[in-house]
This record gives C-alpha cells, sequence and structure tokens, in this order.
C-alpha cells in the first residue's frame, strides 16, 4: 500500500519515456522542496520558456505540511488536493512529471 493519491506516476507515463530511450541527451528539470508556492512554479514556467525539458523530477516536500500517519481525514484531502494542484501547475511546463511525494514516507509508509 502506498501513500494514498500520490502513486509514483511511472505507468501512466510509460509510453513516453520509451520514447526518451532513443535521446543521446536527456534534460532533466529537478524540483525539490515546493511547499505549495504555486506562484514559484509559475515564475519558473516563465523563466524556461526557452529551454528543453524532457521530464520534470519533484521529490520531497511538496505541500506546505506535514502529515502525520494519525492525521484527520480532512488533513490528509487537504493534503493530497495540495500535492495534486502543485503537479498540475508543473504538468503546464511539461506534461511529464515523475513526482516523489516527500518527507511523509518515513512514518507511516517506510521505504521497503
Amino acid at each position: 500500500e502506498g501513500f494514498p493519491g500520490s502513486r509514483i506516476c511511472l505507468q501512466c507515463h510509460m509510453q513516453a519515456l520509451d520514447q526518451l530511450k532513443s535521446k543521446t541527451s536527456l534534460y532533466i528539470l529537478h524540483v525539490t522542496d515546493v511547499h505549495y508556492a504555486l506562484e514559484n512554479i509559475k515564475r519558473l514556467k516563465e523563466r524556461l520558456q526557452t529551454e528543453k525539458i524532457d521530464l520534470i523530477l519533484l521529490s520531497g516536500d511538496n505541500a506546505d505540511m506535514a502529515m502525520d500517519h494519525d492525521a484527520s481525514p480532512d488533513i490528509q484531502q487537504k493534503y493530497e488536493e495540495d500535492m495534486r494542484q502543485v503537479v498540475q501547475t508543473l504538468e503546464a511546463i511539461h506534461p511529464i512529471v515523475i513526482y516523489i511525494p516527500g518527507n511523509v514516507l518515513n512514518r507511516k509508509y517506510p521505504i521497503k
């Protein structure tokens, strides 16, 4: 069982990732510690208008809240909605966004 609503988005991008295999260079935009600062992502989009990006890797601290394993359903839902908005804002830069939820994994959802 993974973190609710935060799949590592590989399966949905497998066809696009297959097309990248033949490239001799791969341009990855690595974004981290967003903390739900959507305006910063929008500014990043403006700065990257002339850049060629093949995919975006979003790693950790994406929402602006910590979520303990015993968080209420309302807090869980808010966290998941914030994550969705961060990913959707990044998808406006490039449609392939592979993401890792963040430091929440070290509690109820340990890496095995």
